[in-house]
């Protein structure tokens, strides 16, 4: 096929998607919505003359008002436009319209799109080729290099042309960029007084990204995100929709209601349980008159979309015309996998946690999901990725994960596990007031998984000397930190030749080395000291105690109990590397006394059971 032919087949192929994508637009008018740049300004999506004038005359009925284009509106649409009604005519008119909306499926708008935009990409390469191609004489002196890089070049050209999902900008700093930053441009929506410190750790809600709020199932997940992010966002003058494939709109109206009696009329009798009972007294009825009107007043920019099924194509649907007609935040309720996966279900929450990501960051909307934690974590006391079970993959697609359940009963106020609460000082804050909590109240415990604040160091660290040496780490892929030994000069047994303070250790003699630091890992982390394999290979100086654990809540100095496993005596000069430390995460077992365990295949073979080698 010569080149005028394959470009007649492009052409052909062009024409019918074009047709097809408008035509889907027609039947499906709110889809205006999602494609408003199209053949707007510089933008050339559309070529056909026809396509473009059906193109244009279905964009101003919708943006008239009209839900549908049919023959009554088209009329309302052409009364004054006579020139335009002429052309329609000339066109066959209803006639032609109908016949082309009857073959089309609005659910396929994406496809045609693409497909108009793939053929558009294939003619402009074709006709560069041919431009180029014709000319060989370009490449007498050039390298394969040089080939290859002018191809390079015409692809991305092409590319650039016509596509619609990537953006091309360059890295010149202006007066309006440092303006963003003075401002603030990386803090994303704040809670505000919902809950300042969940804001100063986050930097509030990511616009352009995805946060999670994850809990098993009672934790209050729904209640949580509704109070601490859906009324604050929306009191900022943020446009705000709640999507939910859960609750309905009741739900929403029964917590908004509550919200308002007690915090704004400090009205405390009506609960949502109330809510359901009815059977209001006039004073009831009063002040819930009054939580009514505050709806209107304060929160009318609060939109709530129910899904009756899971399906993320229709999620990023509502998505992009909420973000495009200035809804600020998205909060939906709870992300799953979608109705029709059976198989590999949590690979397919994956790709569609990717999919709603890219949508998001382009339409450059806060969005906010609740996520339904494994069932087997339920009587985990610290929460952490292993609760995501098999889609803890999900963590790398989202900038916030918090996870949240109900404080357990131990944990209160003068209890064993005390979670010993407190809030700072507003004059001075390192200064620490604790708090009591009620026993009669219900708190939620939050855990940052991940934060895009994340300049706080997994482990703190203190040192005792000023010359004491920091861990390193002896390769970039290197999972444990050399430590250094710090021998102060009172406790040294000789000195070398530079004055450097040395240990001497008889033959299988143990001795406590000590760093000269003091850790502070974060909550959840710990530390643990193993040997350093030269050490112990070469000259047989191993930790006495194998692996060392350095607790959470340990604040001495960390000490290494080196034993001499040689028969010859060894010396340790100040500043050697003694251990190496493994930082890791962890959390406490829960006990769970039963009568019987499940039966395995091993069941109680021991040591040697499973095979000699």
């Amino acid at each position: 096929m010569d080149l005028n032919k394959a470009i007649a087949r492009i052409e052909e192929n062009r024409v019918r998607a074009e047709a097809s994508f408008v035509f889907c637009l027609w039947k499906d008018p709110q889809r205006y919505d999602d494609y408003k740049n199209v053949n707007e300004g510089m933008d050339k999506t559309l070529i056909c003359e026809d396509q473009v004038f059906y193109f244009m005359i279905g964009r101003g009925i919708r943006r008239q008002g009209f839900a549908n284009i049919d023959n009554i509106t088209l009329d309302t649409y052409l009364a004054d436009k006579p020139s335009l009604r002429k052309h329609y005519e000339e066109l066959n008119g209803w006639r032609a319209c109908v016949a082309m909306m009857d073959l089309v499926d609005p659910e396929n708008t994406d496809s045609y799109y693409n497909q108009i935009s793939k053929m558009n990409t294939l003619k402009i390469l074709a006709t560069k080729y041919d431009e180029l191609l014709s000319h060989p004489e370009r490449f007498d002196d050039a390298t394969n290099e040089d080939v290859y890089n002018t191809f390079e070049l015409l692809n991305n050209q092409a590319a650039l042309i016509t596509g619609q999902d990537s953006k091309v900008e360059d890295l010149v700093v202006d007066e309006k960029y440092l303006q963003q930053c003075n401002e603030g441009q990386d803090q994303g929506i704040s809670y505000a007084a919902g809950a300042p410190i969940l804001n100063y750790l986050t930097l509030g809600a990511p616009v352009g990204d995805m946060y999670m709020l994850a809990g098993h199932s009672g934790a209050g997940k729904s209640s949580l995100i509704f109070e601490l992010m859906v009324l604050p966002f929306a009191e900022q003058g943020n446009q705000v929709a709640i999507i939910s494939n859960e609750m309905m709109s009741k739900a929403y109206k029964n917590m908004l209601l509550v919200h308002i009696l007690t915090k704004d009329l400090n009205y405390w009798k009506i609960t949502r349980k109330k809510l359901k009972i009815g059977h209001f007294n006039e004073e009831e009825w009063k002040m819930l008159r009054k939580a009514a009107q505050i709806t209107k007043e304060k929160y009318s920019n609060i939109r709530f979309i129910k899904m009756f099924e899971n399906d993320t194509g229709k999620l990023l649907k509502h998505i992009k015309r909420l973000a495009r007609t200035g809804t600020k935040v998205v909060v939906y309720d709870t992300l799953k996998s979608d109705d029709s996966v059976d198989d590999n279900m949590w690979q397919a929450l994956l790709m569609n946690s990717r999919r709603i990501f890219n949508v998001v960051n382009k339409e450059q909307i806060a969005f906010v999901s609740t996520f339904q934690l494994a069932l087997h974590t339920t009587n985990q006391r610290w929460l952490d990725a292993s609760c995501l079970s098999n889609s803890k993959q999900i963590k790398e697609v989202i900038s916030e994960l918090v996870m949240v359940r109900r404080l357990w009963q131990d944990e209160y106020t003068g209890e064993k596990f005390d979670c010993d609460p407190y809030y700072r000082s507003k004059e001075n804050p390192k200064i620490k007031i604790p708090i009591v909590l009620d026993k009669d109240k219900t708190y939620v415990v939050a855990f940052l998984n991940k934060t895009r604040n994340d300049e706080d160091p997994i482990v703190k660290i203190n040192k005792i000397y000023p010359d004491a040496h920091i861990p390193t780490y002896g390769s970039e892929k290197a999972a444990c930190a050399d430590v250094y030994a710090y021998i102060p000069a009172n406790q040294a047994d000789l000195f070398d030749e530079h004055g450097n303070p040395i240990i001497y250790m008889r033959p299988h003699e143990t001795r406590m080395i000590g760093t000269g630091l003091r850790f502070a890992p974060a909550e959840g982390w710990a530390i643990l000291g193993y040997a350093r394999s030269g050490l112990a290979t070469k000259r047989g100086l191993a930790p006495a105690n194998c692996v060392g654990v350095i607790d959470q809540d340990y604040r001495g100095e960390a000490m290494v109990p080196l034993h001499n496993h040689s028969d010859m005596p060894q010396e340790i000069v100040h500043g050697d590397r003694i251990a190496q430390f493994m930082f890791v995460p962890y959390y406490q077992a829960q006990f769970n006394v039963v009568e019987e365990l499940d039966e395995t295949e091993r069941g109680v073979g021991g040591f040697g059971s499973t095979g000699a080698r």
